[in-house]
């Protein structure tokens, strides 16, 4: 696993917890 794959999950789970809250 790449920084950048750490990166993009890191930015894909936010999204994911942001849609949990609405």
């Amino acid at each position: 696993m790449t920084s950048s794959d750490i990166e993009h999950f890191a930015v894909l789970e936010e999204l994911v917890h942001e849609i949990k809250t609405l």
